[in-house]
């Protein structure tokens, strides 16, 4: 894990820009993950002003291969589904990066 300025998370991932101003931007992350089958990934993590009320904004920075349909990705952004609206999943009392990076990783 390694922490970037706004304005480098914007450089990385211009959709950013879609959601954000480097204004609204508390903290921004990459990760690395490697799967159970050696497979490595990189995500971007940004934490809003909001946080921790409303989770982190995730996106895959790693271009998968392969006939794979991400259905986990959804808005104009590209963000990682990690807060379902309806069923509440993102609970500010229990929830907190690591939470969303666990969500992000599977």
């Amino acid at each position: 894990m390694r922490r970037i300025d706004a304005e480098s998370a914007f450089g990385i991932y211009p959709a950013l820009h879609y959601r954000l101003d480097p204004e609204g931007i508390r903290a921004a992350f990459t990760l690395d993950l490697t799967t159970n089958f050696g497979n490595h990934h990189q995500i971007l993590m940004v934490v809003t002003r909001s946080y921790p009320f409303r989770p982190p904004f995730l996106y895959l920075l790693t271009n998968i291969r392969g006939p794979h349909k991400i259905v986990h990705i959804y808005t104009v952004d590209g963000r990682l589904c990690i807060f379902e609206k309806l069923e509440r999943d993102w609970d500010p009392k229990e929830c907190d990066l690591v939470t969303a990076i666990g969500w992000g990783a599977t």
